[in-house]
């Protein structure tokens, strides 16, 4: 599953620690057998927002399959989007804390 790829898990640190969100750290992740079982998973972490939860679990995935299709299909690197202000709101409740 893509959840066991290093790199997705060098992401997840990465974001965990932007949003400053530990349960977020692929360390602190149960094992699941299906990606609904992940999303609950992450999703439905206490402590701040489900909408803002989803809305970054589906930025962080929806990035990582982006980049790694077009590095294998197109060998091309892309930077990342900015989601917030693309209308993301939700994620400001995450990523605009003191």
């Amino acid at each position: 599953m893509v959840a066991d790829c290093r790199f997705t898990k060098r992401i997840w640190s990465l974001v965990s620690s932007w949003v400053h969100q530990t349960a977020l750290y692929p360390e602190q992740w149960k094992p699941t057998s299906t990606v609904r079982d992940w999303w609950e998973a992450i999703t439905t972490t206490t402590g701040f927002s489900r909408k803002a939860a989803r809305s970054l679990f589906i930025l962080v995935t929806w990035e990582i399959w982006k980049e790694r299709n077009g590095r294998i299909f197109q060998r091309k690197e892309h930077p990342t989007a900015t989601w917030i202000q693309a209308g993301a709101k939700s994620l400001e409740s995450l990523v605009l804390r003191e």
